[in-house]
């Protein structure tokens, strides 16, 4: 992948772990209260809840960092120590922990252009394989918030970066409810999903969903996708790395799904 689409996407791919742990680019993991996630979502297992009322806008400061936009329609934020999904939660005493969010916003009343969303591009293994940042995203999908990021951790020693990490990649996409455009949205990512990765109905996790596969950025083992759909939102999880269990497996897809839900 070319070095810009690299960067661009760095917030959607599981593997960057790997990039963030070797550079000044992630967060280290600090431990925060979480709060109680309520309310339930479509398509998931019994235990996991999502779905949430409308939160406020956070104001930059403290654990956020205020990131400027190309245009007036979004404000921007960096979740820095304010992180949604820590990984010291997915992964308790792990050496090696990174992390990075970012949350974009539309203005109220200053709605992003709208855009035709992009031709799924197979070669990129990221979010709806589009290179859109996440202003993009606002403009092509109608949501009024994207938030994504990733957490990860070096679990074992190894040469091989993809052997020794594992790491959850996530966007999540807020709609209002009864937004007709969340469906049309879903639609198309489910495409994307099902054209390039394999995409179908299934479970990752124990969570009910459409599951897909990607190529790693970083080992031979591929990356395992979840789209999940609320009253109004969007949630892709991405799993990278090849030291998954199965208990491993499902505590990072529900986990990751009650904070996204809560943030």
């Amino acid at each position: 992948m070319p070095s810009r689409l690299l960067a661009r996407a760095l917030p959607f791919v599981g593997g960057a772990l790997a990039l963030c742990l070797g550079t000044a680019a992630c967060t280290t993991d600090q431990p925060r209260p979480q709060g109680s996630p309520t309310g339930p979502w479509v398509g998931t297992a019994p235990g996991v809840q999502l779905g949430d009322p409308a939160v406020g806008t956070p104001a930059p400061g403290g654990d956020m960092t205020a990131v400027p936009e190309d245009s007036s329609c979004a404000a921007g934020t960096e979740r820095g120590a304010g992180l949604p999904v820590r990984p010291a939660d997915l992964w308790p005493g792990a050496s090696a922990t990174g992390g990075r969010a970012t949350e974009v916003r539309a203005r109220p009343g200053v709605p992003c252009p709208a855009e035709p969303a992009p031709e799924p591009d197979c070669g990129l293994p990221v979010f709806a394989w589009s290179s859109s940042t996440n202003e993009e995203l606002l403009g092509w999908t109608g949501a009024e918030r994207v938030l994504s990021g990733f957490a990860g951790a070096r679990v074992a020693a190894s040469s091989d970066a993809g052997t020794g990490s594992l790491s959850v990649g996530y966007v999540s996409l807020r709609f209002r409810e009864d937004d007709s455009r969340l469906a049309v949205t879903r639609a198309h990512v489910e495409d994307a999903m099902r054209r390039c990765g394999g995409g179908r109905p299934g479970t990752l996790g124990g969570v009910s969903g459409f599951v897909a596969s990607q190529e790693s950025l970083v080992g031979a083992d591929p990356v395992r996708t979840l789209l999940v759909a609320g009253p109004d939102r969007l949630v892709w999880v991405a799993l990278d790395g090849g030291a998954w269990s199965a208990t491993s497996t499902e505590r990072a897809v529900h986990l990751t799904l009650q904070r996204l839900r809560t943030s």
